[in-house]
């Protein structure tokens, strides 16, 4: 069994961290986008001459709009705090850190792959 080399074991992590914000991100994002077509829907029905059978569309429209909204507010608030923590200066700093850390990691490694052993001593 091939242990993993511990580079990989750091960048996984790093990533891991990447991708808990760009989630929490994207679905702020799409939170706001779905708010900003509810207000469309509200504001056709409203402003709009609109028949029975055209606002019964607008409703399921914003109803399905509703639930997907819905979705994304659920993931901002399981990711809020891990968001957070994750933009706090020191947090930030530590995760440099860690970067350059990555990057000596894999020169160490990348030597003991490459070395040969040189004599000391001539023949």
């Amino acid at each position: 069994m091939k242990k993993e080399k511990l580079s990989a074991e750091i960048e996984r992590f790093l990533a891991v961290c990447d991708g808990y914000r760009a989630k929490y991100d994207a679905a702020v994002s799409m939170m706001e986008t779905c708010d900003g077509k509810s207000s469309d829907f509200q504001h056709r029905i409203e402003l709009e001459r609109t028949t029975y059978r055209e606002r019964a569309k607008l409703a399921t429209a914003e109803r399905q709009n509703r639930i997907e909204r819905r979705k994304y507010k659920d993931i901002t608030e399981q990711y809020a705090t891990l968001s957070e923590a994750l933009t706090n200066q020191n947090v930030i700093a530590a995760m440099k850190v860690l970067k350059e850390v990555l990057g000596k990691v894999r020169k160490v490694e990348n030597y003991h792959e490459t070395r040969k052993y040189r004599k000391k001593t001539p023949e």
